[in-house]
């Protein structure tokens, strides 16, 4: 099997199938669905998130930063 490093454009073909697939993946925000809280802004992908955000807004942005902490962390 050839490596990929030694022909471009298999390297090329495997690098833009990867980014389709995670693009492909990424669910899309809706610029009308947000909302401020303590002064930071929210933005989701569903109208239904917003009632269930501000039903414990503070549990859940807690949350949320911990998940993105460990995500960062995960990924450096």
């Amino acid at each position: 099997m050839k490596s990929l490093e030694s022909n471009q454009a298999l390297l090329k073909a495997a690098i833009t199938r990867k980014r389709d697939l995670l693009l492909a993946r990424r669910p899309e925000a809706d610029p009308e669905v947000w909302t401020i809280t303590n002064g930071k802004l929210y933005v989701f992908s569903k109208k239904p998130a917003i009632p269930k955000f501000k039903e414990a807004p503070v549990a859940i942005s807690e949350k949320a930063g911990e998940n993105w902490r460990q995500l960062r962390a995960s990924n450096a």
